[in-house]
Order: C-alpha cells, then structure tokens, then sequence
C-alpha cells in the first residue's frame, strides 16, 4: 500500500513548485487554495465572509469567484480530494513508522526522500507544519539507532534549512514591518486586510511551533539515554576539565549529540533555536528550551571547543535577550534556570558568560565579582536561580520585561518590543 501512497504524496506535493503550478488550469489552482473553513480556522473561528473579486496567485494569474465568494462545486470537490488524500495520506505514512524495524528496513529512503522533501521549498507553511506534525515527529520517535544515520540526515538536512530561511524571514517582516511574509498565498486575497494578516501571523506561529515541538522531541530523553545529568558535574560547577570526554562518548544513544555531530544538522538547528528566543512567542521558547538545555548539557561534559564556545556566548546571549521579551514571561524560570547552568559550569573554561555580563548597562567588575562569589556560598540550584535572577534584574536596570512581568503575567501572542538590552 505505501508505495502507491507514496508516488500519490510525491504528485500532489509537485502541484505547488513553480515549473508544475504555474501551467495549470485556473481550476486546478482554485482548487489548491485554502478553503473558507481552513480560513475561519485560521481566525479563530466563525464563518469569515470572503471578499468577491478574483483571486491573485504567486504567478500573477487571477481566478474569478462566483457571485457567493467561494469556489465553484467541481472545485470544491478537487479541493476536498487534495486536502483529504494529503491529510489521511500522512496520517497513513506516520502511523506506518510506528512498526519500527519493518517499516525503516523494507521501505527505500530514496523514495520516501523524494517524496516528503522533494519539494520542500514549494511547500505552504500549512502543508510543511502537517508534514511534521504527521509525519517526522512520528519518524524521530521510532526510527530505530541502527538506521539514523541512513533516515535522519536525508530527511531533516534540507527540512531544517529551508524552515531556518524562511522562519527567519518571516518573523523578521512580521516584528519589523508587522506583518508575516508566508507562502500560503494561494486563495489568500491580496492588499492589507487585517484578516489576512491575521492568517499570516497563525500560519507562521503554528509552523514555528511544529518546527520547536521536532526539536523538543529530538531532545527528548528517551531518545537521549546517554546525557548525563547536571548532578554528575560537581559543586558549583567547577568540574575537572580532565575529565571532559569527547562527543563521540555519548554518540551510543543521544540523537541530540548525532544531531551536533552532523554539521549539515547542526547549523541550521542552533540557528533556530537562537533566533526562537527572539520571536514573540512563549510556546515555541518553551519547546525549544528542551532542546538548548540538552545541547548545554552535552557543552558541560564534553571536550568540544566549538559547542562550548557556542553555549557560552551565542546561546546564553539569546537567552538574556529572551528575557529583555515580554512574552517570555511565563517561561521565565525556564530560562534564567538556563542562564544559570550556563554561567556556573562554563565560565571557568570560557570568557564569554564574562564578557555577557559585563557589556550590560548597569553592572561593573566588582558586582560580577561579588556575584561570583554568592554563587559560591550556596550549593543549591534554587537559590542559585534566584541570585541570577536577581543579578540579571540589577545590571540591566529592571529592564527584562519577562521577569518584570511575572507577578502579572499574561501571554503575549502580539509583537512586542524588539530593542536589545545590550550595547
């Protein structure tokens, strides 16, 4: 049955490149936009009434609606065929790599490469967030250890490429200029009505957080038996760097370390789960938190330069700056507990938790030197959040909004502030 299937996804998914779409018929193309439930979906509900007119594609051809607003019976029922054979066909797919070794051993990952991935880059953020919700999460949790290196790479490399490309892109247009740049522009009216930008900012939103929930799972400690834990790392972190052990040591079974080891998945999955501190959206931070926390653990224990250098300056400058956000209020605890880990077990082996600290604006030597030492005095990780907390509160003038905020905290789903704290 999958084979068929396959070949079935792999067609449907070329509908949308370029060279396939921009030669179909105004029928075909009607057929491929969202329809009027997806729409209301997108807004949160209700029956949104369509504007009449025509409806302009990424090639610049226009398709008339009828005099209702909505897409003619026999487009309709093209619409409801394509939706239904990709939503049930994925379903099929990822249930499917629950069997485990038959499934990942009689399967070719050519095939199932061309057809997931193939078009990648045509995909609408709604079809690659299904992708992933249906499919990959499914496939990271049951592909077997033997067959990683076959499966994960072919799958995920240019899945996290195109996803870091365009998230970035998207979510600088929507916190810069305010308003998401998407590609699901198919059915999507043109010009700036709110209710379209509505729908851009949900389609970026819920992509964002399928692509978070992958990392999340990645990190996930089934799928990480050999981390060690924080516990193993000795008071106050001041760990015996002689017995720092190469990544290779925990290569057995942690998909995060398979993950840092293939360079090809790694740059564009740090790149994400830096800028994710910075997108305005609590829910992503949360799940990429998961992931950072295992890349920070793999940072302490190991020997490696790149990944310490990495932890130490990128990421825990990306956590302050989460901070500096609003609506990272209600993971707050989450990433100062971060911030802390990062501080006490690295500073010792690299200047840049230092270096942090000190280019923020209401802080001199003497203050980081005294807080070093407060950290000394106490064993416990509790009361260790609570002086980086309250350091963190105190050189940047109160001005981290998410700790600022926790007493009257409300999820911000809308742009907030963008300005660093930092010079």
């Amino acid at each position: 049955m999958l084979p068929p299937l396959l070949k079935l996804l792999r067609g449907i998914h070329s509908l949308w490149s370029p060279s396939v779409f921009q030669m179909l018929p105004g029928e075909i193309k009607a057929a491929m936009s969202m329809s009027d439930v997806e729409q209301s979906s997108l807004l949160g509900g209700g029956n949104p009434k369509l504007s009449k007119g025509a409806l302009t594609f990424v090639d610049g051809s226009q398709f008339d609606m009828n005099k209702e607003g909505y897409i003619k019976p026999n487009e309709a029922d093209i619409q409801n065929w394509l939706k239904g054979i990709r939503d049930s066909g994925y379903n099929v797919l990822g249930l499917s790599t629950t069997i485990g070794d038959p499934f990942f051993k009689c399967i070719d990952i050519d095939f199932v490469s061309l057809t997931l991935i193939e078009n990648i880059q045509s995909m609408e953020f709604r079809h690659t967030r299904l992708l992933v919700h249906s499919i990959l999460i499914l496939l990271i949790k049951s592909c077997p250890l033997d067959m990683w290196e076959v499966w994960l790479e072919r799958l995920l490399h240019p899945l996290f490429i195109h996803c870091q490309q365009a998230l970035s892109c998207s979510w600088s247009s929507l916190l810069h200029e305010g308003r998401a740049k998407v590609p699901d522009n198919h059915g999507i009216l043109t010009g700036s009505d709110l209710k379209v930008e509505v729908m851009e900012e949900t389609l970026l939103r819920d992509l964002t957080r399928e692509i978070c929930s992958l990392l999340s799972t990645i990190a996930s400690p089934g799928l990480n038996a050999s981390l060690p834990s924080l516990e193993h790392a000795g008071h106050v972190g001041r760990a015996d760097t002689s017995s720092l052990k190469d990544l290779d040591a925990f290569a057995s079974s942690s998909m995060v370390n398979f993950l840092l080891k293939h360079k090809s998945l790694a740059i564009p999955v740090l790149q994400i789960s830096l800028e994710a501190f910075s997108w305005t959206d609590s829910e992503a931070v949360t799940k990429v938190c998961a992931f950072s926390a295992a890349v920070v653990l793999l940072a302490i224990f190991t020997n490696n330069v790149d990944l310490m250098e990495y932890v130490s300056r990128d990421l825990f400058s990306a956590v302050i700056q989460g901070l500096a956000l609003e609506s990272n209020a209600v993971i707050s605890a989450d990433l100062v507990s971060l911030s802390r880990d990062i501080f006490i077990y690295l500073c010792n082996r690299d200047p840049g938790p230092w270096k942090i600290l000190l280019s923020l604006p209401c802080i001199s030597p003497n203050d980081l030197h005294a807080f070093e030492e407060a950290l000394t005095k106490t064993a416990s990780p509790k009361e260790q959040k609570q002086l980086m907390k309250s350091f963190l509160l105190l050189a940047t003038g109160n001005n981290l909004k998410a700790l600022a905020a926790q007493k009257c905290v409300n999820i911000i789903t809308n742009v907030t502030d963008k300005h660093s704290i930092f010079h």
